[in-house]
């Protein structure tokens, strides 16, 4: 117990991205103490050293992932086909043993899939499939499905109200949010869409995003969506976009906060929470020219963006999360390099 005379303290002891609880009690100069109310802080960093992991078994771009239980799930994606055929397969790895193990296939090929988990299984909805002759694809989909980490077993889950892809999947507490992406015809949309997990039968719909656009990034912080980046349009025609927004579940509103430092799309599966913050890894700027390394962090707290040290290589289009205070990077430009961030303490 420290007793402090001060209105702030700082925790040496505290470890850069890992979040530290603490019990606050109030004393008065007759010694009555308050009731005690537990916060949280992070220590924040700015510098990252990054190092070289296991590669992953396939070279890709556009796959898709996220961590859960501890390891990192990657899922699809473009693998070189000439066609651009999305390929099935699934992988895992496992920080602790630095390897890769092939899980289950996914139902159908897939690329451009938004990505929600609860710690047990994995939610998918959208995307580009495959064609079913197995040579192209079609570009979208209203397929939603779940993956048991524990049965590596697949499950479909009620379908999207109208086919999407290049959209955000997360998950406010048991509620599954889908926002944005494309239609069919590769038209952007503003739609949102929720579900309950374990008792929706059927999406509802809520306000869309105030800019359309597909390629985003999301992610959920103190009970608020926050939509960043993306593109509205395709390919050479598209115009990239630095809207940040951040959805409150409580007035069914979108708000405006602090824009990226430049515009950015393709994060989709490279935007997480860290350390009380929103890490952006990577990306591009422009259509098939500007591949980034940049490693950006949000702060809800004071609406505020800040460059972290960048990746060892440009990457687009990869899939990045975080276990233990500990990033991680993989796949993405079409490679299968996997990069190890370990935050270094200021």
């Amino acid at each position: 117990m420290l007793l402090l005379t001060t209105s702030a303290y700082f925790d040496t002891t505290a470890q850069p991205a890992v979040t530290s609880y603490y019990m606050v009690v109030t004393v008065d100069t007759s010694a009555n103490a308050s009731t005690g109310a537990r916060t949280s802080a992070a220590r924040l960093f700015t510098s990252i050293a990054w190092s070289s992991a296991a590669a992953a078994p396939l070279k890709r771009s556009e796959a898709f992932g996220t961590f859960a239980n501890g390891k990192l799930y990657l899922f699809g994606g473009y693998y070189g086909d000439p066609y651009f055929t999305p390929t099935r397969r699934a992988d895992a790895y496992d920080p602790a043993t630095n390897t890769w193990t092939r899980i289950a296939n996914l139902p159908r090929g897939l690329s451009h899939v938004g990505v929600a988990e609860d710690g047990a299984n994995i939610y998918l909805a959208g995307g580009y499939p495959a064609q079913s002759d197995g040579t192209g694809q079609n570009f979208s989909t209203t397929a939603v499905w779940k993956y048991n980490t524990s049965t590596n077993t697949y499950a479909s889950m009620p379908p999207l109200p109208a086919a999407r892809a290049g959209g955000v999947l997360v998950r406010l507490d048991r509620i599954l949010h889908y926002f944005g992406g494309s239609d069919r015809n590769r038209v952007d949309s503003g739609t949102h869409w929720a579900l309950n997990i374990d008792t929706g039968t059927a999406w509802t719909i809520l306000t869309p995003m105030p800019t359309p656009r597909n390629h985003l990034g999301g992610a959920v912080f103190n009970g608020k969506m926050y939509a960043v980046g993306g593109q509205s349009g395709q390919d050479a025609a598209a115009i990239y976009r630095n809207n940040v927004d951040a959805y409150n579940p409580t007035t069914n509103t979108w708000t405006a906060v602090a824009s990226l430092p430049q515009v950015r799309s393709h994060h989709t599966a490279s935007t997480f929470v860290m350390g009380g913050r929103i890490i952006v890894v990577g990306g591009e700027s422009a259509h098939s020219s500007a591949t980034l390394a940049n490693v950006t962090a949000y702060n809800p707290a004071t609406n505020s963006w800040t460059e972290l040290t960048r990746l060892p290589v440009r990457r687009t289009a990869g899939v990045a999360g975080q276990v233990d205070g500990v990033l991680y990077e993989t796949t993405g430009s079409m490679s299968t390099s996997t990069f190890k961030g370990v935050p270094v303490a200021q």
